[in-house]
């Protein structure tokens, strides 16, 4: 196939040479005319066909375009706290713990036996507890084998009680800041998660969001 620049080329070499020569009759096959109006025809179909493949391709931008707002219309916009706790996540000190449950305790009396180590001896008068000093009477008088009558004894045992749980201990600090004044010797403790997929599974969505953001 000729390439058509070619037979434009060479057409216009026989026009030059014709009236370089003063002769009207050029030296233009029939043929080279042929094959440079086929050339100029497949020039047209193949601009023609340039022309609608640009116009989908636009038709394709303007649809992923509408798409893209669809999508981001529907995508929930995650607050800056949790932004905050994915951080807290990964840079904190997790007590050589994986993948630490963060646990607010405080310590809570319950009655017990003197069998079982109680924390301390309780003394107390008509619903009352006596104070410390006169139970420190009372107990000497008790392990002398005295007369305590109208006194009740109690061997108290401090037991801990779960309080509130979070993913980072900055979480239970600020929780602490807010409550603490109800509890009653409150503190921290580091509990593992393990098998606990359920915990896992939110806990690293939120360590992993700030990777998503950007």
């Amino acid at each position: 196939m000729t390439d058509i620049t070619e037979l434009a080329l060479r057409l216009k070499l026989e026009a030059h040479r014709a009236v370089s020569n003063f002769n009207p009759q050029m030296n233009i096959k029939t043929r080279d005319l042929k094959e440079l109006v086929e050339a100029l025809e497949r020039k047209e179909e193949q601009r023609a066909n340039w022309f609608q493949m640009a116009q989908k391709l636009g038709e394709d931008l303007d649809s992923a375009d509408k798409r893209i707002a669809e999508l981001e219309s529907r995508t929930v916009k995650l607050s800056p706290e949790l932004y905050t706790i994915g951080d807290l996540i990964r840079t904190q000190d997790n007590r050589i713990t994986d993948q630490p449950m963060f646990v607010v305790f405080q310590k809570r009396e319950i009655i017990g036996s003197d069998e079982h180590s109680p924390s301390r001896i309780c003394w107390v008068w008509d619903g009352e507890e006596v104070s410390e000093l006169r139970a420190k009477r009372l107990e000497a008088l008790y392990q002398d084998g005295r007369d305590t009558r109208g006194y009740d004894r109690y061997a108290m045992q401090e037991v801990d009680e779960f309080v509130t749980a979070c993913f980072t201990e900055h979480g239970c600090k600020d929780y602490l800041r807010q409550n603490g004044h109800n509890l009653r010797l409150p503190y921290i403790y580091a509990c593992g998660s393990f098998r606990n997929n359920e915990y896992q599974l939110v806990r690293n969505w939120l360590a992993g969001i700030k990777v998503e953001a950007e």
